[in-house]
């Protein structure tokens, strides 16, 4: 059988095994692998190949039970992925301009949802201190640390901890119902 050829870095070393007097750094010149050493080499990368689709599937799994946790709780995929784009920063911009566009065709039909545009044209009317107290609700639910963005001499600050404390609480409940749920099924079962 006739060699196959592969492109295999050379060692640094000048002395090392198969350097053949080539120079420190130097891996221009080609190797040849013998069949056996070229069949090695793809077993390698089979191996390596299981492993990942192994946990690829591991990952799909744990997606499918993502998912039907939160259509059973009366979510959609669609809802988490305009989750996703409202936290970053172009993919906000990019909701906008979709609702944008949706609300001016509406108005150009007649639709009633076309009303609502001016409202969506005009900037955030609400207090500081309540859009600081939401945000930190909302980091406290997520279970993120207590750390608000405010300096604190302002009122923003105080608000976004008392939020903060709102949404802890709030958190709280919802993994003690989960533990008492827990904990009468379990007594449910051992009898």
């Amino acid at each position: 059988m006739a060699k196959e050829k592969r492109v295999r870095k050379r060692k640094t070393r000048a002395d090392a095994p198969g350097a053949d007097g080539a120079g420190i750094g130097d891996n221009s010149e080609e190797a040849e692998l013998t069949p056996d050493e070229r069949r090695a080499l793809f077993l390698t990368h089979r191996t390596s190949w299981n492993e990942y689709q192994a946990k690829l599937k591991a990952v799909e799994t744990i997606g499918d039970e993502v998912k039907a946790a939160l259509k059973s709780d009366g979510f959609t995929i669609k809802m988490m992925k305009i989750a996703d784009q409202l936290a970053d920063v172009k993919g906000e911009a990019v909701v906008k301009s979709e609702v944008e566009d949706r609300l001016k065709v509406a108005r150009w039909l007649g639709h009633p949802l076309g009303a609502q545009l001016d409202l969506f044209e005009q900037p955030d009317r609400r207090p500081a201190t309540e859009v600081a107290f939401e945000n930190g609700k909302t980091a406290g639910m997520e279970g993120r640390v207590r750390k608000p963005p405010h300096s604190p001499e302002v009122p923003q600050y105080e608000e976004w901890m008392r939020g903060w404390y709102e949404g802890q609480k709030l958190l709280g409940k919802k993994f003690s119902g989960a533990e008492a749920t827990m904990g009468a099924e379990n007594a449910a079962s051992s009898n």
